[in-house]
């Protein structure tokens, strides 16, 4: 109980970080507004709660476990803290228990009443049965004569074998009872080794959130808002060029730019097809020496494998016949390029649209518009420091702000907390010590149930399947062994019942409350009201103690762990269950949202400055209209890109790939059933076709995969140019006459329309900080992480097996009961025969030629009897020949 109060105290301790933690949580997801904000990446993963999910996972048991719960949350009544735990006691919570139980032990013995009844009936059997079977056996020794023992199970079979079988089955179950024991023996020493490293992983979480808490602020608030202002910057630096800009568009002047990208495009073309023009050049002399090399190479292949043919001796001229009949079927492998692949008129009229030299015209005729623009952007840099001190005010607010909330964040201390959880469970500490006496203490209780248990199967295994006892001195694999194995178990279960009974007592009292207190109220919490009134009273008494100056300062909105779960089962985020927005400000935005407002303001002061008379004359002279006139006809373009067809040069590369035939020749020489790589003619064919293939055909190949990449992308230029100027000319008339008549109207409200731009970015991380504070920012999720971690490292690991121990051990004993009463029903079928004993005891004779197995240590005493005398003893014939309790080993009666 010490170890789980310490634990709560420190979780509860904890809730103020837990929540600013989580605050920051979220700023790691990327953003989907048009200002793309960076976010904190953790370098760090939370690992509180990874050993769940790589721990093995024991279904049956955890099956038990579940089921002890149920049974746990049945007897156990609600807990009275009110009356148990005082205001006082309640402020030092490990010391307060101890001090309540002292001095008001009647109201905690009242509140434990079903387990006490359990561990007093309970109890009262461990003692009452033990003292009643000796008393018992003691009388049956004294009333009862020998014949009348020797008996009571001659006269039923039936009887002895169903006393058996129900034998059987006891100690199967208790086989498996000991076998849960032992592991959940192991399972609880595992975890309790394992507690203090896995507590301390959850306190280093919550310090990870810690500094990537104070991070993910620092980023929100002042990181992105340097971005916000970095952005406002390059907007209005270019806000001359994105006025002018949306007055050209909206008064149809963009024409302009239509005209300049086309006439950059036919630049573009006519040195794209002189260059496609040289290179096809090229290509087509590569393709004549390539065809040329080939010649060269089938008269020299040829005339190597005439002379193998007609010099070597067979099987070499055999196979040099047949691979010179083979090449020979090979088709020719180069193709033909044509030449005249690119029309001259195609580029006889694109220098046609060049010398007319639209891109002088236009720069003089876009002269007044870049006039305008320096005008425009004088006008914007002349006012922007305003517009730059009203975002600094609202910049030095935000750092405030984070300075305000990384304050409280720094005042989060939880290296005092590794350093109580170092005191209390590290290496030097006496935790290790009781842990491992523990253990030691475990597994010999689990050892003595082993034995005891092992007596009995043992005895069963003997007693049902052993040999009727001989005349000899061995009891190996006899009835009668299994009597003595009987006994000892018997002896066991009596001697040690009460003192196990008591320590499973005194396993269940402290392991159940602790269930009942910290574990099942973590599972259903609503159904415990009990514990969430305790803890709203630690709530309202850390309130009243004063320790809500500070880290603490959230628990005065006076939240109950109700609420909480409750908020979090809605998947609300704390900021909201906690009202922190009073404080902060980030959903509604009271609070700076006015500096961001003044900024928005001095934008708009941009509007009543651009009131500047402009003088803008018609700029579409004569000469520009009389270039626009004479550009060529471009209706064929159609036909030029019909023209531009890579079909017959694809066809040419397929052929020119020499790498096909060399594989065709090795698969045919593979094939061979005569070994021919050693031949020199096929040597020297091979060798001269790879390097035909290296020096002329590759080079080839790539200069004609470059042509093809080429035409198909002139192919695309052409059909971007494909368009009717005479219809541009039509429509930049009366672009210019709307922009002369209309201009002052077109700059106010493209200048509008521009700086709601720049308002919409304000507007942006306004909305940003608002969706990552409402959404992201205070979810629940981390929490529930550290706290299933903390919960499954002490209730999963540690009470749950602690539970079943204590299950296991009882259930043990109140089998050992009906065991007892079968066993002492069936002893006497196992023990040695009445006649015998007598025997033995009054009338045994030696034969002096017997020598007892005895000397023969490894030897057993089925090989010892053969050729022995069959009756060493000389006992009397009216019980040697007793057939019906003798057993034939080797052809010898024994």
């Amino acid at each position: 109980m010490f170890m789980c109060g310490q634990i709560m105290r420190l979780f509860v301790k904890s809730s103020h970080f837990i929540f600013l933690i989580i605050i920051s949580y979220t700023l790691i997801f990327e953003s989907s507004n048009s200002i793309e904000f960076t976010t904190t990446i953790d370098q760090e993963k939370y690992s509180c709660s990874n050993f769940i999910d790589n721990n093995f996972e024991d279904k049956a048991l955890r099956s038990f476990y579940d089921i002890l719960n149920d049974m746990i949350n049945q007897v156990s009544k609600p807990f009275p803290h009110q009356d148990l735990i005082s205001n006082d006691e309640l402020d030092n919570m490990s010391d307060g228990i101890i001090h309540s139980i002292k001095n008001k032990t009647t109201k905690w013995l009242h509140y434990n009443q079903g387990w006490l009844i359990i561990c007093f009936t309970f109890l009262f059997i461990s003692i009452f049965f033990p003292l009643s079977w000796i008393l018992y056996r003691i009388c049956s020794y004294c009333c009862k004569s020998t014949n009348e023992l020797q008996q009571s199970m001659n006269n039923s079979c039936f009887r002895k074998y169903f006393l058996n079988f129900i034998l059987i089955i006891l100690v199967v179950i208790k086989l498996v009872v000991c076998g849960s024991i032992f592991m959940s023996l192991i399972y609880a020493e595992y975890g309790g080794d394992k507690l203090p490293d896995r507590i301390g992983t959850c306190f280093n979480d919550l310090s990870l959130y810690k500094r990537n808490t104070d991070a993910a602020f620092r980023n929100l608030l002042i990181e992105n808002f340097k971005e916000l202002n970095a952005s406002l910057v390059r907007s209005i630096s270019r806000g001359g060029n994105d006025i002018i800009e949306n007055v050209k568009k909206n008064t149809g002047n963009n024409v302009l730019d239509v005209i300049r990208n086309k006439t950059e495009i036919v630049k573009r073309l006519v040195r794209d097809f002189e260059s496609l023009y040289n290179s096809t050049e090229e290509a087509v002399k590569g393709v004549k020496r390539l065809k040329n090399e080939w010649e060269k190479f089938k008269n020299l292949s040829r005339k190597d494998l005439i002379e193998c043919v007609e010099k070597d001796q067979m099987p070499e001229s055999g196979v040099c016949r047949i691979f010179k009949d083979h090449l020979e079927t090979l088709p020719n492998p180069i193709g033909e390029v044509p030449k005249n692949i690119v029309l001259k008129d195609i580029i006889r009229t694109l220098k046609d649209f060049e010398k007319i030299n639209l891109i002088d015209h236009l720069n003089r005729v876009e002269a007044p518009f870049n006039e305008l623009e320096d005008k425009v952007q004088s006008i914007l840099d002349n006012h922007k420091h305003i517009v730059f001190n009203k975002l600094k005010i609202a910049g030095d607010y935000l750092f405030t702000l984070t300075e305000r909330i990384t304050t409280q964040l720094r005042l989060l201390d939880f290296n005092k907390y590794s350093a109580e959880i170092l005191h209390n469970f590290g290496p030097d500490s006496h935790y290790p010590v009781i842990l491992k006496w523990i253990w030691i203490g475990g597994l010999i209780i689990g050892f003595v149930y082993a034995i005891n248990v092992l007596c009995y199967m043992l005895a069963i295994l003997y007693g049902t399947f052993g040999k009727e006892t001989d005349f000899y001195e061995t009891d190996c694999c006899s009835k009668n062994t299994g009597a003595k194995y009987m006994e000892c178990g018997l002896w066991i279960s009596i001697i040690t019942m009460t003192i196990l009974s008591i320590v499973t007592i005194l396993i269940m009292l402290p392991v159940t409350n602790t269930s009942n207190l910290l574990c099942l109220p973590y599972k259903d919490p609503f159904q415990r009201n009990d514990i969430l009134s305790m803890l709203e009273r630690i709530i309202q008494r850390t309130n009243h103690t004063g320790i809500t100056n500070g880290e603490f300062a959230i628990l005065r909105e006076g939240r109950m762990p109700s609420d909480i779960i409750r908020a979090c089962g809605r998947n609300e985020t704390f900021y909201k269950m906690f009202g922190l927005d009073n404080t902060y400000h980030f959903l509604d935005l009271s609070s700076y949202r006015q500096e961001f407002v003044n900024v928005e303001k001095e934008l708009e002061q941009y509007l009543h400055k651009m009131t500047t008379q402009y003088d803008f004359k018609e700029y579409v002279d004569d000469q520009f209209r009389t270039a626009l006139t004479v550009i060529p006809n471009l209706n064929e373009i159609n036909k030029w890109q019909e023209s531009l067809d890579t079909g017959i040069l694809k066809e040419a590369l397929e052929g020119m790939d020499l790498t096909t035939y060399i594989t065709d020749l090795n698969l045919f020489l593979k094939n061979n059933p005569i070994p021919s790589p050693n031949i020199d003619a096929i040597k020297s064919l091979m060798g001269n076709l790879e390097l035909l293939e290296k020096e002329n055909a590759s080079p080839v190949r790539n200069d004609i995969n470059n042509i093809v990449k080429n035409m198909e992308k002139l192919s695309y230029d052409l059909s971007q140019i494909n368009v009717n100027f005479q219809d541009l000319r039509d429509r930049l008339i009366m672009a210019q006459a709307s922009v002369v008549k209309g201009l002052r109207s077109e700059i106010s409200t493209a200048t509008k329309s521009v700086i709601n731009l720049w308002k919409n970015d304000i507007e942006e991380y306004i909305s940003y900080i608002r969706h990552k504070m409402n959404e992201d920012v205070t979810t629940c999720k981390p929490i529930a992480d550290i706290t299933r971690g903390m919960y499954a490292s002490v209730c999963s690991q540690i009470i749950d097996p602690l539970n079943g121990v204590w299950a296991a051990m009882m259930i043990y004993l109140i089998l050992s009961i009906p065991m007892i009463i079968i066993s002492s029903l069936v002893i006497n079928t196992y023990k040695n025969s009445s006649n015998f004993n007598n025997w033995r005891k009054n009338n045994r004779l030696f034969s002096p030629k017997y020598h007892s197995p005895i000397g023969h240590t490894f030897a057993t005493d089925a090989f010892e009897i053969r050729n022995k005398d069959p009756n060493p003893y000389g006992v009397p014939s009216d019980i040697f020949n007793n057939h019906s309790n003798v057993k034939v080993y080797g052809g010898y009666r024994s």
